[in-house]
């Protein structure tokens, strides 16, 4: 049982593979979105090895792994019992269990076996080199388990997996997108931050940006994360601008909208994030957008509804009613 260790992602890339062209078996703790399950399928892939994925969680041990009962008949007349196998199982290479602290306690007993002994009901699985699994860490924000002592003490390695974003991978995916989120996440967040925003998360919101969405809709509304530097590096002026300046001043941006599209455009990416009473302090901007900018806010499911409501419970519903007939006027024009 080797000590616990963090690890970058190309370290650990390479105990994987290390670790598989010895036969030895690894677990991997980290936390939700660091790049476990990546990890593991990337080593396989290099190593140019067939990969069994299973998530623990939902795995039933008879029909994914012990296999199913089929009965029969003996030349003597006795009955026989032989085990329907999964074909994949028995054909991997590497098997992966995903999640496994939050198996079912027959699950785990069912695991045990094959990591020490490469066997289920004691019949080899003759190709498999390695067993890898992954687990969340064991803390109150997850509903996960303590696994048993004895099933930790059949893996060979036990590596903590602690790193953030791989910028390579980032800027090969998402190019200037990538290297600015990587760039916020490492020098604009504390700790508490990064723990609210995994490189998973990270890469969601990268993909937001690229398909033109605000980033902020990837995370819950609770999270206070510093935006305005990540406007800045995205690298465009009007990036920088959010939801506060919209609300501060209406009528200034209410004239920018109808004459900048840039700035069009800025307003209806951060509207889906403002709250009711932010979209009524906005509402005459929302009828100065070009109607093209309207008519891609009205392809938003429920986007007028929100609004509308918005406009009612804070003004009156007869605000509410005037407002969708402006907006329909609008859009007809």
């Amino acid at each position: 049982m080797a000590a616990r260790t963090g690890s970058s992602h190309g370290e650990l890339l390479k105990t994987l593979e290390t670790a598989i062209r010895s036969g030895l078996n690894v677990l991997i703790e980290g936390a939700h979105g660091c790049g476990k399950t990546s990890a593991v399928r990337l080593a396989a892939e290099a190593m140019g090895l067939r990969l069994k994925y299973f998530s623990a969680s939902t795995l039933d041990p008879f029909v994914d792994l012990v296999g199913l009962p089929v009965p029969s008949v003996g030349a003597d007349g006795r009955l026989l019992i032989s085990y329907h196998r999964n074909a994949e199982v028995l054909d991997c290479e590497v098997l992966f269990f995903d999640e496994l602290n939050r198996a079912h306690s027959k699950t785990l007993n069912a695991v045990l076996e094959i990591i020490q002994f490469h066997t289920l009901n004691g019949e080899a699985l003759p190709r498999l080199r390695a067993v890898i699994a992954a687990c969340n860490p064991p803390e109150p924000r997850y509903q996960v388990e303590r696994l048993d002592p004895a099933l930790i003490d059949r893996f060979h390695l036990w590596l903590e997996f602690t790193a953030g974003p791989d910028k390579g991978w980032f800027e090969q995916q998402f190019g200037a997108v990538g290297k600015a989120l990587c760039a916020w996440y490492k020098a604009d967040l504390d700790e508490a931050q990064r723990q609210a925003v995994s490189p998973r998360k990270l890469e969601h919101m990268a993909m937001l940006i690229k398909a033109g969405l605000d980033p902020k809709l990837s995370l819950s509304s609770e999270i206070v994360l510093p935006y305005r530097q990540l406007w800045s590096r995205l690298g465009s002026p009007t990036c920088v601008l959010d939801v506060s300046d919209f609300v501060a001043d209406p009528a200034r941006y209410g004239r920018a909208v109808r004459e900048d599209m840039e700035v069009a455009y800025r307003f209806a990416f951060v509207l889906p994030t403002m709250r009711p009473e932010q979209i009524v302090a906005v509402r005459e901007v929302i009828l100065e957008l070009p109607a093209e900018v309207l008519t891609q806010l009205a392809s938003v499911r429920g986007m007028l509804k929100r609004i509308v409501r918005a406009i009612s419970e804070g003004l009156g519903a007869v605000e509410g009613e005037a407002f969708a007939e402006l907006w329909k006027e609008k859009m007809a024009a």
